[in-house]
């Protein structure tokens, strides 16, 4: 009996043994098939908000794709100006443009984002920060941090199903600036006697130089940001947005540029940039001849050397995309963000449009590039590395000093407008 008694119980416990593993092997099969689904879905997810933020890199990096702003689909006045003003270029990495986009989406009631992903569309969302702009703007000036470009915008992504799932990542400002390529190159007007030209090479460090001028919407975007700034001149009411901003003094200017990241464009930084090079092929020419146009290696053609032998030559509407003149002011307005008086490496305004000033610290009287539409195209003042001088102060005729050749009599009682572009350098990019 006792026997029978033990042997019951052994069996009992092995039941209860084999219930515990089958029970703790179902329980493992179950748990781990949950797990997979949720890793599977959370690695969905991600892939979904990859495509997201590929599609808004996109918009970042070329603008207004859809021609929306442009054809007035867009109600961006106020972040942006008038269409008509300006060229695409002025939307590219521009954050008040993704602002006005995705609120325009808001409006209409659409997702920011539709992803397919495997067949099945996804509703992806842009955040705002503070339940304000879509972005938060990032300078190396104002932020700490390794992988801190010098300029960005910082963005977060959502999914409609899931808000939990989030992404943020940085969209880096590659679109303002070209690189300077590395060469030997010279500064100021070519001398008679070679020997003593001024040169100069950017072989060890990337030299990077802003395409276009500071305009308007970029110095009102440094002063929402910090609200400290206090400019003498820069009034914000009936500005064209997309303009050069003419009205800040040579300090202002500096500050903003190290807002950036960057620092005033120094002028045989400008020279280099300019001066089309006789042999691209070579960048260590022992001989360094250039011409005074940006346009043409020969010193003897072009419309400025034309209009500047001949005070009777007829300016055209194509010579004023090569170098924007009084004469030009009869057919259009100058703009800004255009590809007018582009040089070899891609910056605009070499010749004509504003005058701009720069750092020059081996001849601080000569700061000042005059060629602009404030002289004809008879005028000397159209010529690479002729330069004035501004006292980066005021902007009235006795702020400035030209050359005595150069006619001012037209010049009194205005009140002359200077712009500026920034650069930056660095040993590692």
């Amino acid at each position: 009996m006792l026997k029978k008694v033990l042997q019951y119980k052994i069996f009992l416990i092995i039941i209860v043994l084999l219930s515990v593993i089958i029970s703790s092997i179902i329980f493992y099969l179950i748990n781990n098939k949950q797990n997979s689904e949720r890793f599977t879905k959370g690695k969905d997810e991600i892939e979904v908000l990859i495509k997201a933020s590929q599609e808004l890199q996109r918009l970042w990096q070329n603008g207004d794709l859809d021609s929306l702003w442009k054809n007035q689909r867009l109600d961006c006045g106020e972040l942006l100006g008038d269409p008509s003003r300006t060229n695409d270029a002025y939307l590219r990495c521009n954050p008040d443009f993704i602002q006005c986009y995705y609120e325009h989406l808001d409006k209409i009631y659409q997702p920011h984002f539709t992803v397919l992903h495997k067949n099945i569309k996804q509703k992806v969302y842009l955040n705002k920060f503070n339940n304000k702009t879509y972005y938060q703007l990032l300078t190396k000036s104002t932020y700490m941090g390794k992988n801190i470009p010098p300029f960005g915008i910082m963005v977060e992504l959502a999914l409609q199903n899931n808000l939990k799932n989030r992404l943020r990542f940085i969209l880096k400002d590659v679109c303002s600036d070209v690189l300077l390529p590395a060469r030997i190159y010279a500064f100021g007007p070519m001398p008679k006697d070679h020997r003593k030209d001024w040169k100069w090479d950017n072989f060890n460090r990337s030299i990077f130089v802003d395409k276009h001028l500071v305009s308007n919407r970029d110095i009102r975007e440094w002063i929402e940001h910090d609200p400290n700034i206090k400019l003498g001149h820069f009034k914000t009411d009936n500005m064209q947005l997309s303009n050069p901003v003419i009205t800040l003094n040579l300090s202002e200017m500096r500050k903003y540029c190290y807002f950036r990241g960057k620092e005033l464009l120094h002028a045989h930084v400008f020279d280099a940039a300019t001066f089309l090079p006789m042999d691209m092929s070579n960048a260590r020419p022992h001989l360094i001849i250039r011409s005074p146009w940006p346009f043409s290696r020969v010193s003897k053609e072009g419309y400025l050397y034309k209009a500047q032998k001949d005070e009777n030559y007829e300016v055209t509407k194509t010579d004023c995309t090569y170098a924007f003149t009084a004469d030009c002011l009869k057919y259009f307005q100058y703009q800004n963000f255009n590809d007018w008086a582009l040089s070899f490496v891609g910056i605009s305004g070499s010749l004509g449009g504003y005058m701009e000033v720069f750092e020059n610290i081996t001849h601080p009287d000569e700061n000042l590039k005059a060629s602009s539409f404030y002289f004809p195209a008879s005028s000397s003042v159209h010529r690479l590395a002729n330069r004035s001088y501004w006292d980066g102060v005021g902007f009235n005729q006795n702020n400035f000093k030209f050359n005595k050749d150069v006619d001012i009599n037209h010049l009194h009682g205005l009140e002359l407008g200077v712009a500026f572009r920034c650069m930056r350098q660095s040993d590692h990019d």
